[in-house]
């Protein structure tokens, strides 16, 4: 954000009234909505299945998985990972 739109907006959340006209480019700017993002993430996956570089599991666990080892997490960066981003 620039600095005078910021000034305009603490004004705004102060209480005071303005008018404001967007600028050009600012109008033009197309906001991005949750599903055009799901709609590229689905292409995206698609297109790496296509190359052979991402297969998509089934939704099912095979019943091996759950004797496999445990992973290490030496220095519990993956559940601090976990927790930063539950917060």
């Amino acid at each position: 954000m620039d600095a005078l739109f910021e000034q305009s907006l603490a004004k705004v959340e102060g209480g005071e009234e303005t008018l404001a006209a967007m600028r050009r480019e600012m109008a033009e700017e197309r906001w991005e909505t949750e599903a055009s993002r799901n709609m590229r993430e689905e292409e995206l996956l698609m297109a790496l299945e296509r190359a052979g570089e991402a297969k998509r599991g089934t939704g099912e666990l095979s019943v091996s998985f759950w004797s496999l080892p445990m992973p290490e997490d030496p220095g519990d960066s993956v559940r601090r990972a976990l927790e930063e981003d539950r917060n």
